[in-house]
C-alpha cells in the first residue's frame, strides 16, 4: 500500500482508493489525525499523497494508520 515514504510525505497506492466513497472515508479518517496537514488524492490512479509533520506524527504511527486503513477497506475490493 505505501509506495514511497520520505520525511514529511508519504505516497499510498491501492485499488480501493479508486472508489470515491472509500476515498472520502479515508480522507475523513486522515483529517482527524494530529500531524497530518494535507492529503492530495488521485482517484484515477488510486494514489494518495499525505503531507505530515514528522515532529507531531511518527513514521511508525503513519505505517500503523496505513495498515489499519488497508485492513478496513481492502476487503471490499478483494
Amino acid at each position: 500500500m505505501i509506495s514511497s515514504f520520505f520525511s514529511g510525505r508519504v505516497r499510498v497506492r491501492h485499488e480501493a482508493l479508486k472508489n470515491r466513497e472509500t476515498l472520502r472515508m479515508v480522507l475523513d479518517i486522515l483529517a482527524k489525525r494530529d500531524g497530518i496537514t494535507r492529503a492530495e488524492p488521485n482517484p484515477v490512479t488510486g494514489s494518495l499523497l499525505v503531507i505530515y509533520d514528522p515532529a507531531v506524527i511518527s513514521r511508525a504511527e503513519l505505517t500503523e494508520t496505513a495498515k489499519m486503513l488497508e485492513e478496513k477497506f481492502a476487503a471490499r475490493f478483494s
